[in-house]
């Protein structure tokens, strides 16, 4: 079973990656106000419509990671320039600091991590890692929630405590994927039960359903502690 858990320890990867960059919709914003916060949900949710027409057209497990890069960028960049009155005036409010557009950027990739279920499959895509063929078992069910919310408090505070202790910008790569690991082994045999019970003995032993749920969870961390999950990230 080690092994197994080592790899649902490791799927997490892309995500932290991305969070790196974009540390989620909850980053500090110098655009404050509704007017900002709408504008980029709004772009998060087209950007999150075109994915899932694109995955549909050709599978993102087909895309290398330039294809990937080159297909988020596009995207990114259609949809921020989409409404260019209301970006100009955002960045405006900025004072128009030059990476005010890149940090409107990074927050919308955040809000596709954890609000656009077949993103993940991209930022899979974009570490080099295997997407789930499957891209149905990226949707966190509504039964699904609070299992994959249990999980992710308990890592987030696991983690956060450890980071208060030794920073995890200080630690080796290594030595982050070990302490996610030993974490993760940690959650999971503690809720073996709760897991067995939702989704069958089976999650244990198949990779494609061990990675979805993974990234899963992983997805609801960068929803509840950004900062956190970002380190991971860190080469």
């Amino acid at each position: 079973m080690k092994r197994y858990l080592l790899a649902f320890a490791l799927v997490l990867g892309p995500l932290f990656s991305y969070a790196q960059a974009g540390k989620s919709a909850k980053a500090a914003n110098p655009a404050t106000g509704a007017s900002a916060d709408k504008f980029e949900r709004d772009v998060a949710a087209a950007v999150c419509q075109d994915l899932e027409r694109e995955n549909k057209t050709r599978s993102f497990n087909q895309l290398s990671k330039e294809e990937a890069m080159t297909l988020l960028q596009s995207l990114m960049t259609r949809h921020l320039t989409s409404n260019p009155k209301e970006l100009e005036k955002l960045i405006k409010a900025a004072n128009n600091d030059p990476s005010a557009a890149q940090a409107m950027g990074q927050r919308v990739g955040g809000r596709l991590a954890s609000e656009c279920p077949i993103a993940l499959a991209l930022f899979a895509r974009l570490a080099g890692a295997p997407a789930p063929a499957d891209a149905s078992l990226l949707t966190a069910t509504e039964a699904e929630r609070p299992l994959l919310n249990k999980l992710a408090d308990e890592l987030c505070t696991e983690f956060s405590a450890h980071d208060s202790k030794t920073p995890l910008a200080k630690m080796a790569k290594a030595d982050r994927t070990a302490l996610m690991q030993q974490n993760m082994q940690k959650v999971m045999k503690a809720h073996a039960k709760e897991i067995t019970d939702l989704y069958g003995p089976e999650i244990f032993f198949e990779q494609e359903k061990l990675h979805a749920f993974g990234m899963k969870v992983g997805a609801s961390m960068t929803g509840k502690c950004p900062n956190i999950v970002a380190e991971f990230g860190r080469e």
